[in-house]
């Protein structure tokens, strides 16, 4: 679906479809979000552009310039949706009176940022391409850090979890967020690598002012990086709690075994003399002590329940009952 603002000197007109025109004079901005062919073929056409330029740029895995002349280049950008993290790729193609970003799927996220830069153009607080582009990379970089806390609130609950240890957190989550995490630190120095890039070859005309805009959307970035950087220490304090966690369990789990077998082997020592003596008495020999005596089974029973008795207190000084 296309989206458009054409603003002149005097004139602004936003609408959306095929029926946007190239502007003889002031700027126009097009938002694109996932394109059908129809409208990549008018688009190719009315602004030069090879059709790969519009389809091929959904495989790029990393921020990255395409072109200098015309200046394209493609941003994987996070965003956050329903209290969740997503990810996007953006093209970007930037000439001296048109603006055009491309986007690989439609989000509420993208068309409020396009209604807020047309707001802008409306408004004359946007005038130039270069100060477009400004503004939509500053409102997005800002965003930012929403999905910065987005993922540090996400790293605190798994370390609550992770610290509960009931069984709602896994080590592969753990590892899946560290994982993202690298991503999205390399993501942020491709795209300050692009910033670094426009300034430093004047890729885009620009004013002073708006070149001094590009240097503080570059130190954010530099600084989200540090951010990003702090949140994966935060990540590996989660793995060690949770493998102290599976530690402590096994220790636990461990000693309970120990324990039982303690009382296992109790109980077999206090049954083991009563039965010895049993069997002993039950052979079939002439001659036993007491075996003829009137209270010789009288005197057995009490010696198995003494010995017995005594087992029983000197495994219960030991702690084994």
């Amino acid at each position: 679906m296309i989206r458009y603002a054409v603003a002149g000197k005097r004139s602004f007109r936003k609408g959306s479809g095929l029926t946007y025109k190239k502007p003889s004079s002031g700027v126009l901005f097009l938002y694109v979000s996932a394109p059908s062919q129809t409208e990549v073929k008018k688009i190719s056409r009315d602004f030069s552009l090879g059709k790969d330029v519009l389809t091929l740029y959904k495989k790029e895995g990393f921020s990255r310039i395409l072109s200098l002349k015309p200046f394209q280049f493609v941003i994987r950008d996070y965003f956050v949706e329903k209290q969740s993290v997503k990810r996007a790729r953006l093209l970007f193609v930037v000439r001296d009176n048109v603006f055009i970003i491309v986007s690989d799927g439609r989000t509420k996220y993208y068309t409020a940022l396009f209604n807020k830069i047309a707001d802008d153009m409306k408004d004359n607080r946007v005038k130039t391409v270069p100060h477009m582009l400004q503004s939509y990379l500053l409102q997005d970089i800002e965003d930012n850090y929403d999905v910065l806390e987005t993922t540090e609130e996400h790293i605190t609950e798994l370390e609550a979890q992770a610290a509960k240890g009931n069984g709602k957190v896994s080590l592969n989550k753990i590892i899946a967020l560290k994982k993202n995490l690298f991503k999205m630190s390399r993501q942020f120095q491709a795209s300050a690598k692009i910033l670094s890039t426009m300034r430093r070859q004047s890729t885009v005309h620009m004013d002073k002012k708006t070149a001094d805009g590009f240097a503080e959307l570059h130190d954010m970035f530099l600084h989200q990086i540090d951010v990003v950087a702090t949140q994966k220490e935060m990540v590996s304090d989660v793995i060690s709690v949770y493998s102290t966690n599976i530690s402590n369990k096994l220790n636990t789990a461990s000693n309970e075994l120990n324990i039982r077998m303690k009382r296992i082997t109790s109980y077999a020592l206090i049954i083991m003399i009563p039965t010895l003596i049993t069997g002993i008495y039950g052979m079939n020999f002439r001659f036993l002590p007491l075996a003829d005596h009137p209270q010789g089974f009288l005197i057995m029973i009490i010696l198995m329940a003494i010995s017995a008795v005594l087992l029983v207190k000197e495994l219960g000084q030991r702690d084994w009952l």
